[in-house]
């Protein structure tokens, strides 16, 4: 995929003359799965626990999409945009046994796709569509305190495919600078993230009722919502 992704830009930087360069600063918010992680927490929280269980469940989404129109479709533009997520904190807090776990997550992402757009309804409106696939490198920080020295403390890294599709609504405050509001679904689901020692990530839960404990899954798949204003030149 990384050499798909290559080639693609590079067939893109090659191609006929471009019509211009638009930069499009982005940020919003953004839910996340995380499924596995936080039922992880609610089952090593228990039902007589004396304490929290917040779920790392939303976060914000900056970044930065650079795309040019091409010359013979000018309602096309193709180009790349990276983005930094970064999560609210997840957090356990088990008072009765005094074991606690704190989970942040980010996710920095570089994608290659498209933006489609069509006049709407009033001049200087206009709908659009964009698709987005590329990598991006994940990480997980997990500070936990146990008694017992079974749940693990660390950073967490990994690589993932990410894929992103929104529509958004445009509106041109002049010939140069436009407005947008936009909304969509990221897939990027990472699997097990590993410490700098190749060891991965394990179900705490598991690991404190002596039983097999399995790698858990991170995945920052979301919806997504943003604001963001456009510099065209």
């Amino acid at each position: 995929m990384k050499k798909m992704t290559l080639a693609a830009l590079a067939v893109l930087l090659n191609a006929a003359p471009l019509a211009a360069i638009d930069l499009n600063f982005h940020a919003g918010y953004t839910t996340l799965a995380m499924r596995d992680l936080n039922r992880m927490n609610d089952a090593i929280y228990g039902y007589e626990g004396v304490g929290r269980s917040d779920h790392l469940d939303n976060g914000m989404v900056l970044g930065l999409d650079a795309t040019t129109p091409l010359e013979a479709a000018p309602w096309l533009a193709l180009g790349l945009r990276g983005e930094w997520l970064h999560s609210n904190q997840g957090r356990m807090d088990q008072d009765y046994d005094d074991q606690h776990v704190h989970d942040l997550a980010s996710l920095t992402s570089l994608l290659f796709g498209g933006k489609a757009q069509e006049p709407f309804l009033i001049d200087g409106l206009q709908l659009g569509l964009s698709a987005w696939l590329g990598y991006g490198f994940a990480t997980l920080y997990q500070d936990a305190s146990d008694p017992n020295q079974v749940l693990q403390s660390g950073l967490f890294m990994g690589s993932l495919m990410v894929g992103e599709l929104e529509g958004s609504l445009t509106y041109a405050l002049g010939p140069q600078v436009s407005v947008a509001f936009s909304g969509g679904w990221r897939w990027a689901s990472a699997g097990p993230l590993y410490d700098d020692q190749h060891k991965p990530l394990v179900d705490g839960a598991q690991a404190l009722r002596n039983q097999p404990a399995g790698p858990v899954d991170i995945d920052f798949s979301g919806a997504t919502a943003r604001a963001s204003i456009s510099l065209h030149f």
